[in-house]
């Protein structure tokens, strides 16, 4: 007998046991898998079923009553109507002709259609993928009524206290399930808002962005949103003009991004990048803020005619933490420029800041109306305060710096001075103006909102003459004026009184009059 026959009986039997076990395990395997595969063919069917319930309309009617009576039962004093709820051979879940009225009839929100396409299996690993969401013609129509209820609230059933609840909400928690939204679309939007005689309203508005959430992490990506917005006062239209976004906002980690993001109104665009650090918790600012284009005679229906005509362009950098926020950067008028340097405390119980403003060749008759000559400023102010209601809620102090420029079309050798805000009360301390037409020192009070004003002064004329440009003629000579000024404007008109004492020198007018000296007292009331 062969070695090879002599050793095969010897090794078998040892492994005999080994064999057993492997029949075993390939046998459990194959329960465990024939197992499985029921499992998944029952939760097929179950689906399968689920699915063709939504595809069949019977289904689908029986979904679309379903969904009436739960959203209708958040809203007790309004009605919802719905046209159709299902899903296709594709997956796609779709809804059309939502109305949501209110208590007397009156559609309050509607929407054309809402289509979602998705992807049901990714649900199984915690992700929620949503290929494509489109709003068709969505619409709400809200107004506040003259006790000042939002229609809205009161279809929710909700009191105006519940809607402004007086403790903080709790940081938000965070998405159940990753979030992807690859398309996000709304077409023809339409949207109102009245309140008493104002009506706000934008009409076809257009949006495309994408999606992606994750936990605590939000990113808002390739945001395009374009429409018209107007807004109407007791009738008449105040604006009407296109306005636009776009660019991405992301919330990562606790932290607000602005990435390229772009705004625009009429001709004015407003571009912010940057970041907030810890936005809940302990927020910093890194923000770049740039604008162009703001030209108030745009706005004047809504701001009434301020005086100021634009454009305007500004460039500023914000950072900082919340109790210690700097502020640089300049604004560009139609001639010349303001530049800004400020520190806000917006942690203090008054908001607390500080500001330098630098201005250089500020050409304010350029660009306001209420100066009809050549003003160029060059100088510096500093101030600093608390608050910002104006005018008693702002508590503030000034000093005023101006080198020599121009003043209503006389040289303006300098200007120096302080101020301080306090009560609604603005005092004016030792003001000392130096023109070539006259020098003037004042200390004078104003107190707001009624405008009335004190003011003691010393008004030194070098020569007299000068004044012709201002329609005085034949005048001659020089001298001074002190005395004390009351202003008491009451509606329309205005009250006043002025007294003091002259003292002149070579004073002359034409051929009728000629004075060496003139000096004396006098008091004038006036209205």
């Amino acid at each position: 007998m062969s070695r090879r026959h002599q050793e095969t009986p010897a090794s078998i039997a040892p492994g005999a046991p080994v064999s057993r076990w492997r029949r075993f395990s390939r046998g459990l395997a194959r329960t465990f898998l024939a197992f499985l595969l029921l499992l998944l063919l029952a939760s097929g069917l179950l689906v399968g079923a689920v699915l063709w319930v939504l595809m069949v309309p019977s289904g689908q009617e029986i979904l679309r009553k379903h969904t009436v009576e739960r959203v209708s039962a958040l809203f007790p004093s309004a009605s919802l109507e719905l046209g159709h709820v299902g899903m296709d051979l594709s997956g796609d879940i779709l809804l059309t002709d939502l109305r949501l009225l209110d208590s007397g009839a009156g559609e309050l929100a509607g929407l054309g259609s809402l289509r979602i396409r998705w992807n049901p299996s990714e649900l199984l690993v915690g992700r929620l993928h949503v290929t494509s969401l489109s709003l068709d013609y969505p619409r709400a129509a809200l107004s506040v009524s003259e006790n000042g209820d939002l229609n809205l609230w009161t279809a929710l059933g909700i009191e105006p206290d519940e809607a402004e609840p007086d403790s903080p909400a709790s940081p938000w928690e965070g998405l159940p399930v990753d979030l992807v939204l690859d398309r996000f679309s709304v077409s023809g939007a339409a949207f109102s808002f009245s309140n008493g005689d104002q009506v706000s309203a934008v009409h076809n508005l257009e949006l495309v962005a994408s999606l992606k959430g994750q936990e605590r992490n939000v990113e808002l990506r390739d945001l395009a949103l374009g429409g018209r917005l107007a807004i109407k006062q007791s009738g008449s239209t105040t604006l009407d003009s296109q306005l636009a976004l776009a660019g991405s906002v992301l919330f990562l980690d606790g932290d607000l991004e602005l990435a390229a993001l772009r705004a625009s109104l009429a001709s004015f665009t407003l571009a912010l990048d940057g970041r907030i650090s810890a936005l809940e918790t302990a927020p910093a600012m890194a923000l770049s803020l740039e604008m162009e284009g703001l030209d108030p005679a745009e706005f004047q229906g809504l701001a009434g005619d301020l005086g100021v005509d634009g454009p305007f362009g500004a460039a500023f950098q914000v950072t900082g933490p919340m109790d210690q926020i700097q502020v640089d950067g300049e604004l560009d008028t139609p001639s010349g420029s303001l530049g800004l340097n400020a520190l806000l405390d917006l942690e203090a119980r008054d908001i607390a800041w500080n500001a330098r403003l630098e201005l250089n060749e500020l050409a304010l008759h350029d660009f306001v109306s209420a100066i009809s000559e050549p003003s160029i400023l060059n100088g510096r102010i500093v101030a600093g305060g608390e608050g910002t209601q104006w005018p008693s809620g702002l508590q503030a102090r000034a000093t005023l710096e101006l080198e020599p420029g121009m003043l209503w079309g006389e040289p303006l050798a300098g200007l120096q001075g302080s101020l301080d805000l306090h009560d609604g009360a603005l005092n004016l301390n030792s003001l000392e103006v130096d023109t070539a037409l006259a020098s003037l020192i004042t200390d004078a009070r104003v107190v707001f909102p009624q405008m009335t004003t004190r003011a003691s002064f010393r008004l030194a004329a070098p020569d007299l003459s000068r004044l012709a440009r201002f329609g005085v003629e034949d005048l001659r000579g020089r001298g001074q004026v002190r005395g004390n000024l009351v202003l008491n404007p009451a509606g329309d008109s205005l009250e006043g009184s002025v007294d003091g004492n002259l003292d002149l020198k070579g004073l002359a007018y034409g051929d009728i009059a000629n004075l060496a000296v003139v000096k004396g007292s006098f008091h004038a009331g006036f209205s």
